[in-house]
């Protein structure tokens, strides 16, 4: 901070900038800060022109597109309110190359095929200290604020990290099962098994571990104290906390067929099967009522929910993301031939098309550092 002021009075003093602003014709501003970007060099950080376009007037939209245009060396960093937002340049994303992709509240998950070279996951950021040490054989994870989970067919269900209510206390799974998926919740976790079924273990004060009984599930979700799934015939049921008037397990929509369903930390959204998305809970950012509008014949394939923001997929490859900002979450680095997304608590990910991961939104645990 004692570096960027006095050169943030520097640049607003300069007469290049009074000119630009005492014009208020943004195409102008435009033009004078690419003069004097080639000016000043590397003395104008990328962080420096987000604070000056911040106080030009420049929208979201506006600035992440000028500093795109720029030639900044080395990784882009851009520092918000609440943390930095960081994605590796051009020439240094596809180092490794991934097929699918996850997050955790606080950390992303890039997986590959396995093969001898490599081992199928890399993970970067926060995923709770003292993981299993054969954790390189797992073949499904999840990775939560303060406990973890991940399964494979010699480590079989493990659980880790915080134990207060028994969340790393997984169960066994039965014999000629398989899991197919794992998610957390704040202190409770969900695991689908092969044959649809559901277990559930951890926190059960609001109900979040009660999966409804007789029901076969194709998708399951979890965030903070809910849970939800998608049954295989494609209702949409949710169970747990009570945040907006649901009784303990509710039908969403009865009639509509569902396809995916995310759980954020107040909210949760489920793509249709054809193609819309649907929204429930806190909408204080707008997380449920914003949703982008796509192109004619363009439909939604996947939407993730982080705490108060979520990322969508559509099925031309383009991401959106909506919802708070606080931390740069929203402003994806990359939006246009997309394979696969994630949302944490506080950032998003997305897969590119050669298989390089990118991330935006906090940092503090290096969630975004992915190269």
């Amino acid at each position: 901070e004692i570096f960027v002021f006095p050169v943030l009075v520097f640049l607003f003093s300069h007469p290049y900038i009074i000119m630009a602003e005492a014009s208020k014709d943004k195409n102008v501003m435009e033009k004078v800060l690419h003069i004097l970007h080639q000016e000043v060099g590397d003395f104008l950080k990328k962080e420096l022109v987000e604070e000056l376009l911040r106080n030009l007037g420049f929208t979201d939209a506006e600035r992440s597109r000028i500093t795109r245009s720029l030639p900044f060396k080395g990784p882009s960093i851009s520092t918000q309110d609440f943390g930095a937002w960081v994605f590796s340049g051009p020439g240094e994303v596809a180092k490794s190359s991934y097929n699918a992709l996850g997050a955790g509240d606080y950390c992303t998950i890039g997986f590959r095929e396995p093969s001898a070279a490599a081992s199928r996951f890399q993970l970067w950021g926060d995923a709770v200290a003292q993981a299993p040490p054969d954790l390189t054989t797992a073949e499904v994870f999840a990775f939560g604020r303060a406990h973890s989970v991940a399964w494979g067919p010699n480590l079989g269900l493990v659980a880790w990290g915080l134990d207060n209510v028994g969340q790393s206390k997984a169960p066994t799974v039965p014999e000629g099962e398989k899991v197919t998926s794992l998610v957390v919740g704040t202190r409770h976790s969900l695991a689908l098994l092969s044959s649809g079924s559901v277990l559930a273990w951890g926190d059960n004060k609001n109900q979040q571990c009660d999966v409804p009984a007789g029901r076969t599930f194709q998708q399951i979700a979890a965030g903070g104290l809910t849970s939800a799934g998608i049954t295989s015939d494609g209702t949409l049921l949710v169970w747990g906390e009570d945040f907006h008037g649901q009784p303990d397990m509710a039908t969403f929509a009865p009639g509509e067929s569902f396809k995916c369903v995310s759980v954020g930390k107040h909210h949760f959204l489920a793509v249709t099967a054809s193609g819309s998305i649907k929204g429930w809970g806190d909408d204080s950012y707008g997380q449920v009522s914003q949703v982008p509008k796509l192109e004619p014949g363009e439909i939604w394939t996947k939407v993730s929910a982080g705490c108060f923001h979520n990322v969508g997929l559509s099925s031309k490859g383009r991401a959106f993301a909506w919802g708070a900002n606080t931390d740069g979450q929203c402003r994806l680095p990359v939006s246009t031939n997309i394979r696969d997304i994630a949302a944490g608590a506080v950032h998003s990910a997305v897969l590119g098309g050669e298989g390089c991961v990118m991330c935006c939104g906090g940092n503090e645990f290096g969630q975004c550092s992915a190269v």
